[in-house]
């Protein structure tokens, strides 16, 4: 049966049933096998950045299944509530795996292979780098690196990107954006020595952006500044040693949230921490958390706070921050590509002093 991403149970069970067969290998299911996804929350819903703590866990499965010479990959996933454009289509392109529609029962003739959300995104070495390799091939994109370290040399301009929060149902509406965007573009410019004009603005994507021009948006940029967000699904796709920027909200200091996503994805991850903003009109007042004195500290323990400053105020970054922050991650990602060439070289001199004769160091 041609793989379809038709929302289908006949077909779903009819690829179970096309696929079963015997093995030799002890290690691989003697039948197809479909991922079991647990979890009714609502974030698992209506969040892509929560689905893909449950699909980039099932890619890995397949990517790993695939590598072997014996194990065919896992085909097919249930869940039983509707799984989102991305996490469709990243399902369906990447790791051929199609998406059973919400039913009460898993189909019957599929092994369950449960995936758990816990909140880590990757469950191994090497994980983030497949999944992204694999993105890439499926989109027929480069595999590259950023080279930030040659800014300076003439000819040289990073593909620099801001992207402000926007498009329709998005939990905080038009709130959890710079409230100077224009400001800290201009901060942004300054700290990696190009023009303002150099840097792109282009909104966070729609839900219904192909995955495609997704994964195109991140992984031909060298340099991303935006809010904190379920866009971060796409961060894994930058290049290694490119230089993530992204804005924290007041009250979420402490946060772990997206630096799970982007772990092993070799980038230069930092987080702009917001000062607190102005309260909206007809918010403020009191003695509690929506005080004018209230500390961030105070307020990370209070869950309402926190949901309060993320949803419903700005972020406010200090451009000289800003500037002090690339700079600084400047020169971390110069000197990790300066030993990282060290390194190539030492190797290089190694496989040289090598008699390929005998094998024996000169």
């Amino acid at each position: 049966m041609p793989f379809s991403l038709r929302n289908d149970i006949v077909s779903c069970s009819s690829e179970f049933v096309a696929r079963a067969g015997k093995t030799d290998d002890k290690r691989c299911s003697p039948r197809s096998r479909c991922f079991n996804v647990s979890g009714p929350f609502p974030r698992y819903r209506n969040n892509v950045y929560h689905q893909a703590e449950l699909v980039f866990p099932m890619l890995d499965m397949v990517l790993a299944a695939a590598g072997s010479a014996r194990c065919s990959p896992s085909t097919a996933y249930w869940w039983p509530q509707p799984a989102l454009p991305w996490s469709r289509e990243i399902l369906g392109l990447v790791g051929r795996v199609r998406v059973c529609p919400p039913t009460p029962q898993v189909p019957h003739d599929c092994q369950r292979i449960s995936v758990r959300p816990m909140g880590d995104y990757w469950k191994r070495d090497g994980s983030a780098r497949d999944v992204r390799r694999a993105a890439l091939k499926a989109c027929g994109l480069p595999d590259r690196n950023a080279t930030l370290w040659r800014i300076g040399e003439p000819g040289y301009t990073p593909s620099v990107v801001f992207m402000p929060r926007a498009g329709l149902n998005l939990q905080s509406g038009t709130k959890r954006n710079f409230i100077n965007g224009t400001a800290a573009v201009l901060a942004l410019a300054s700290s990696l020595g190009i023009s303002p004009r150099s840097v792109r603005t282009v909104p966070t994507p729609s839900g219904e952006m192909p995955f495609c021009s997704q994964v195109r948006l991140w992984a031909e940029a060298d340099v991303v500044l935006t809010p904190n967000g379920a866009h971060f699904v796409n961060a894994p796709f930058l290049p290694p040693g490119a230089l993530l920027l992204e804005g924290m909200p007041f009250g979420m200091s402490r946060y772990i949230g997206q630096r799970r996503v982007t772990a092993q994805s070799g980038i230069e991850h930092v987080r702009l921490f917001s000062a607190r903003p102005p309260i909206p009109p007809g918010n403020s007042g009191g003695t509690g958390w929506r005080a004018a004195t209230v500390r961030e500290a105070d307020c990370e323990r209070l869950e309402l706070c926190a949901r309060f400053f993320r949803d419903k105020t700005d972020i406010v970054c200090d451009p000289s921050n800003l500037i002090s922050a690339v700079r600084a991650a400047r020169r971390r990602l110069t000197a990790a590509a300066g030993a990282a060439s060290s390194r190539s070289r030492a190797t290089t001199s190694l496989g040289k002093r090598i008699s390929p004769a005998n094998g024996n160091a000169g």
